[in-house]
């Protein structure tokens, strides 16, 4: 995690969310894999917006289109963080994320709903404490009445965490269920 506007650096942090009351579409882009591998269509380890053929793209965007669900993305460009949020990546981790749970899902979650958060690139066991307790702290804060977890994975694991991916085309490579960090 680095602050500064330097060659090879990522520029922003990102958050996005996707959210939903029904796992439906998941399922549905399992069920089309399958089809589409029956058929013989060339597809890679997972479905993604940049890498596949324009068909299958247009299948999986009909699938997903059937389904109820909403992106929501902060995007923090690291360099303009102030001196006390980029002191450490505790304190950093829990700023975005405030202000994201806070506008951007908060006010959508009701009451007694389970959040499955997946954070497909964060590194060490410590990284993924850190995250965890920041998370926590806010989640808590914003969050009411609701439970939630954590759970760290690649994309190409779960037909639902790639549905971030293929919203966000060519913005990364992982996705999310509930919510998903990642640094471009």
């Amino acid at each position: 995690m680095t602050f500064n506007r330097n060659q090879n650096v990522s520029k922003y942090f990102i958050i996005c969310t996707v959210s939903t009351s029904s796992l439906d579409a998941g399922y549905a882009l399992h069920d089309l894999r399958h089809e589409l591998l029956t058929e013989g269509a060339e597809l890679g380890d997972y479905f993604h917006a940049t890498a596949d053929k324009q068909a299958v793209r247009d299948r999986v965007y009909t699938t997903i289109l059937k389904h109820d669900w909403k992106v929501q993305a902060t995007i923090c460009e690291k360099a303009k963080a102030q001196p006390q949020v980029s002191a450490s990546k505790a304190r950093f981790y829990k700023v975005p994320w405030y202000y994201h749970l806070r506008f951007g899902l908060a006010p959508y979650v009701p009451a007694d709903s389970h959040l499955i958060v997946t954070a497909a690139s964060i590194g060490t066991r410590k990284e993924r404490a850190t995250y965890i307790n920041g998370l926590s702290d806010v989640a808590s804060q914003n969050i009411k009445g609701s439970t939630w977890c954590v759970d760290f994975r690649p994309a190409m694991t779960d037909c639902w965490l790639q549905i971030a991916t293929i919203a966000r085309g060519p913005f990364s490579e992982s996705g999310s269920l509930a919510t998903e960090e990642h640094t471009t």
